[in-house]
């Protein structure tokens, strides 16, 4: 039986056992980056604000403008509304991070083919290792977010729960060691 194996981009890093990804091909890739030049100037012609945060509720689907941090518009899902601070909690969902948005960068029409669109940060766990006390250390998340994160892998999936995904993850350079054996070979890990 052949592996198949993907590409794989570590988005955003709470911890080995909790990390978002975008996983797929060369294509795919490029077909995600297609996706978000056409919603870019989708947002950038519509000027679609919200005037009230009264106007959006948690579970909605929404575009963020994130331009003037030198980012681009995203999707993103309302996890709960503060009328008071006039702001939401936004879960980008292509990215899997979070943030607290005020009123003035949410959009709320979002037309259909933008939601059509498949989500894509996945919730990935590392496969083969696990923390060395009962939750994972503070230099063992830091090593892993400085490997891993906005890199690209070869990535391996394995089967897992619904809802996320197991992977295995080899740099590209030719390593053959997994990110998880330098976790171990840092003792950061143990195996599980």
């Amino acid at each position: 039986m052949e592996v198949e194996v993907f590409l794989g981009r570590v988005l955003h890093v709470i911890d080995p056992d909790n990390f978002w990804m975008h996983i797929g091909t060369n294509d795919h890739f490029a077909e995600f980056l297609q996706f978000e030049v056409n919603l870019e100037d989708f947002c950038r012609l519509s000027g679609n604000y919200i005037d009230d945060i009264n106007e959006i509720y948690a579970g909605q689907f929404v575009l963020v403008d994130c331009t003037d941090n030198g980012g681009t518009w995203k999707r993103g899902q309302v996890s709960r509304v503060d009328s008071i601070q006039k702001c939401a909690d936004v879960v980008y969902i292509d990215y899997g991070s979070t943030e607290l948005v005020e009123e003035s960068r949410l959009c709320a029409n979002v037309p259909d083919e933008y939601l059509q669109f498949p989500f894509q940060a996945l919730c990935c766990k590392l496969a083969g290792i696990q923390p060395i006390a009962r939750s994972w250390t503070s230099r063992a998340v830091k090593m892993f977010q400085d490997m891993t994160v906005n890199q690209v892998f070869h990535t391996i999936l394995l089967p897992s729960g619904p809802g996320w995904f197991k992977v295995v993850l080899y740099r590209q350079d030719g390593d053959e060691r997994s990110i998880a054996h330098e976790m171990l070979a840092q003792e950061l890990a143990l195996v599980s």
